[in-house]
């Protein structure tokens, strides 16, 4: 049965924006762990409080933060992670345009 799909192994040729990563490495579980090591670098480099505050989160999750602590600690990290994955996808110019469409439109909310 042919459902429009082919049935052969095909290789992505995306160039990725971390350098020493390619395509395939998304889909290894050690790369991935390589490359969540290069994303906690950035984050340290780029504001180390926010590091340590989320390297203890991560290290000790039986210590609890209230819900409202917890939201913010991961709204933080996640601006850091969304320039990140524009990087890692050589997308920044595009996040650059989209954050500041969304700045923008600050004053309405």
């Amino acid at each position: 049965m042919n459902n429009g799909y082919s049935t052969e192994t095909t290789t992505l040729s995306i160039s990725l924006g971390i350098e020493g990563f390619s395509y395939p490495d998304l889909y290894d579980p050690k790369r991935l762990e390589a490359l969540s090591t290069v994303f906690d670098a950035s984050l340290k480099t780029s504001d180390p409080d926010l590091f340590e505050r989320f390297a203890a989160y991560r290290r000790n999750p039986d210590h609890r933060l209230t819900p409202p602590e917890e939201a913010e600690l991961l709204i933080q990290v996640a601006f850091h992670q969304s320039a990140f994955v524009a990087r890692l996808f050589n997308i920044s110019a595009e996040r650059d345009a989209f954050m500041a469409e969304i700045q923008s439109q600050k004053p309405l909310f």
